[in-house]
């Protein structure tokens, strides 16, 4: 299945949507744990948004808009994001049980990466 490069681009910006979510702590405990906000993300939906579009953009780079190092950045995040969630994020699973964790910081220092090399300004969806 083909998927035009347009489609591609918006895989992209959904992912850079969610790594900035991921970067952001503050969103964070607002958003997924107090649940205060216009904002409806929770953490399911921001960690299937990253684990699935960052699938797509890691195997098929080609077509979009990025550099090199972004790339290499964006896909460095990926793993590290990967692991986390196969590891000690599925034995904490709830954002409050994980989100000061030594791991989960490592993952939002990664993601202010991705963000930065990115030049990426967050707008809520409506």
């Amino acid at each position: 299945m083909n998927i035009s490069d347009e489609s591609k681009q918006n895989v992209l910006n959904n992912l850079l949507r969610d790594v900035w979510h991921v970067s952001n702590k503050e969103y964070q405990r607002r958003i997924w744990i107090e649940g205060r906000g216009p904002e409806c993300d929770d953490y399911d939906e921001t960690s299937i948004g990253i684990l699935d579009d960052g699938e797509v953009v890691i195997k098929e780079p080609k077509h979009l808009e990025m550099t090199d190092e972004q790339y290499c950045i964006l896909k460095a995040f990926w793993n590290a994001y990967e692991q986390f969630s196969h590891g000690i994020g599925m034995e904490y699973y709830i954002p409050e049980r994980f989100i000061d964790t030594e791991e989960w910081t490592r993952v939002t220092e990664m993601a202010k990466e991705v963000i930065k090399a990115f030049d990426y300004c967050y707008k809520h969806r409506s």
